[in-house]
């Protein structure tokens, strides 16, 4: 099946998730470059942190050998990281949870951000960079409500605890990941956004998703391995593409035939209609009566703004701008 590109995909995307009951969505770090969230990773053998490799400073190893080291380089992450704010692609994803019946919000990102934005019941598969986890006893806490030295001690029992994220050498939690390749295999759509779909397991999610029979979308301003088998592709960063969807997602079900009657064009009134271009965006047709030229060519760029093609003639179709 080929690959449907972003201009032809509206109306079936648009028709899938307003019948859909079930939306799974994986984010990874494209997600959260956007509100200057750094990799950290480097390339190759680069040092990140006192002459050691990203893959040695976050490794299962390395809390063995040092813990006290990886509890400073996770403190230096997370200075860095509290300077960053969610995006508009984590506000989107906040307000889809209230959209469907069922709605899943798993993410590769370690920082927190779309709680802060809002969403509910994240799948952290690779944990989160601002709790605490026992080294014995498995208990959690959050680290911004902890006092005391590095690497801090276990109010339960007393053991050491470490940061509670994912390092190289270690699994998944095995029941963060049972819930998400659950959740995956019984939504209707399945989006993937801002990740390489290289990193295992994550990466299987979208893939067992459309094979059970979901509709995949991904989100990614370049191609990865995933792009291939999806269902349509979406080549926009996160921050452009879901704040477009979840307003599809709200208006879904609506036919919109508009009509404004514009005998002056003011500005109030074009901001107005400004609004309702928005909304021809995902369906439906402005008709523009009465107006002079000049306010129709402004029209037509109110319109151009929001993506809408515009020809402001009388009696001619512009994009979905009628004018008449």
């Amino acid at each position: 099946m080929p690959v449907k590109q972003e201009q032809n995909i509206d109306a079936e995307l648009r028709e899938r998730l307003r019948s859909a009951r079930g939306v799974f969505v994986l984010t990874g770090a494209g997600v959260s470059a956007e509100s200057g969230v750094p990799t950290f990773r480097g390339g190759g053998n680069t040092a990140v942190w006192k002459g050691l490799p990203f893959d040695v400073i976050s490794s299962a190893g390395m809390v063995a050998r040092d813990l006290p080291a990886v509890w400073e380089w996770f403190d230096y992450r997370r200075g860095v990281l509290r300077h960053c704010q969610p995006n508009p692609a984590h506000a989107a994803l906040a307000r889809w949870q209230d959209r469907f019946e069922r709605f899943t919000l798993a993410t590769q990102n370690i920082d927190g951000l779309h709680a802060a934005a809002g969403s509910r019941g994240v799948l952290e598969l690779h944990g989160n960079v601002w709790r605490a986890r026992c080294v014995a006893c498995g208990g959690r806490e959050d680290i911004r409500e902890m006092n005391g030295g590095r690497p801090p001690a276990c109010r339960a029992c007393g053991e050491w605890m470490r940061p509670d994220v994912v390092l190289f050498g270690e699994m998944l939690p095995v029941d963060v990941w049972e819930e998400a390749a659950g959740r995956a295999c019984a939504c209707d759509v399945c989006l993937v956004v801002g990740t390489s779909a290289i990193v295992y397991p994550a990466a299987g999610l979208p893939v067992a998703a459309r094979r059970a029979g979901a509709y995949l979308v991904e989100v990614n301003p370049e191609p990865t391995p995933l792009s291939e088998i999806c269902d349509a592709t979406i080549r926009r960063r996160a921050g452009e593409a879901l704040p477009r969807l979840a307003i599809a997602a709200v208006l879904m079900g609506f036919n919109r035939n508009l009509l404004v009657q514009m005998q002056q064009a003011t500005p109030a009134t074009l901001g107005l209609a400004g609004t309702l271009a928005v909304l021809l965006c995902y369906g439906g047709h402005l008709r523009v009566v009465g107006e002079s030229s000049a306010a129709r060519l402004r029209m037509g760029a109110v319109g151009s703004l929001f993506g809408l093609a515009s020809t402001p003639q009388p009696g001619t179709c512009a994009g979905s701008i009628l004018w008449a």
